[in-house]
């Protein structure tokens, strides 16, 4: 039901350091380093979002277990 997300990780970290990596060749200002700071702003934001996945419960489950409970506190009622 949900994968293991180190393969992805260490994946992501590499380029994260290549990224870097190249960065460090270019001026402050230079437009090919914004770019390569956004790309590794946004793979960096990728890496924690894969970090934070896996340990949460599935909207479909928590809504699935909301009927639920509102069936049975409506079969108590009744």
């Amino acid at each position: 039901m949900f994968g293991n997300n180190d393969a992805e990780i260490a994946r992501l970290r590499a380029q994260l350091d290549d990224r870097r990596g190249v960065i460090k060749d270019y001026p402050e200002g230079h437009p090919a380093r914004v770019l390569y700071e956004g790309e590794a702003t946004a793979i960096a934001a990728e890496i924690e979002r894969l970090k934070g996945a896996g340990c949460g419960v599935p909207a479909s489950l928590v809504f699935a277990a909301l009927i639920f409970f509102a069936l049975l506190a409506y079969a108590n009622v009744r």
